[in-house]
């Protein structure tokens, strides 16, 4: 007999209002990348945070800042006494890119992209996933830029296109557009 839990119409044979106990509990969990931010959600939390959360006092504190997130490193600068200035320093944003799908299963997690333009498109790598937010929603000046190297291509800088947002986007149209000058 198959299981349950791989089997479609389990949802349906549920009494209304019962959920499956593979569906009970969702949880979210912020991964921190680098300059960025996705969100775990995952079928079960571990057991070990459904105890966490059962504790009080010094010990829910100790769990709270075992669990807290490293602080990014950012450099530090020293100042002479007598010498004190004012700098501002820029420090990254984190932004959450997108979210991680899992069930559990170690390698199963698909990585979806947070922005609504994308239509809950879903990657198999985060690395995927980082690509594409790089390509696509990056802020203006920060999305990478690859123009074609024949001059006379309007995908050159020159040209009067736009740049390619993946490097290996610009060898593909160099590779078609331009066969005869570059070869196979």
């Amino acid at each position: 007999m198959p299981s349950p839990f791989l089997d479609p119409n389990y949802l349906n044979m549920a009494p209304a209002g019962v959920r499956p106990p593979h569906l009970r509990t969702t949880t979210t969990t912020p991964v921190i990348f680098n300059q960025s931010t996705a969100y775990k959600v995952s079928k079960t939390p571990p057991a070990h945070s459904r105890r966490r959360s059962q504790r009080h006092g010094f010990h829910a504190a100790l769990d709270h800042i075992r669990t807290k997130p490293p602080s990014p490193r950012f450099p530090q600068q020293q100042i002479m006494p007598g010498h004190a200035q004012t700098k501002q320093i820029h420090m990254p944003a984190h932004v959450a890119i997108g979210i991680i799908l899992s069930n559990g299963e170690t390698g199963q997690d698909q990585y979806q992209c947070h922005a609504p333009d994308c239509f809950n498109k879903t990657f198999g790598r985060i690395a995927e996933l980082k690509r594409h937010h790089a390509g696509k929603h990056a802020a203006v000046g920060r999305k990478p830029q690859f123009w074609c190297p024949i001059n006379e291509c309007e995908r050159s800088k020159t040209g009067q296109g736009e740049a390619f947002p993946r490097k290996d986007k610009m060898f593909d149209h160099l590779s078609r557009a331009h066969a005869n000058i570059v070869g196979s």
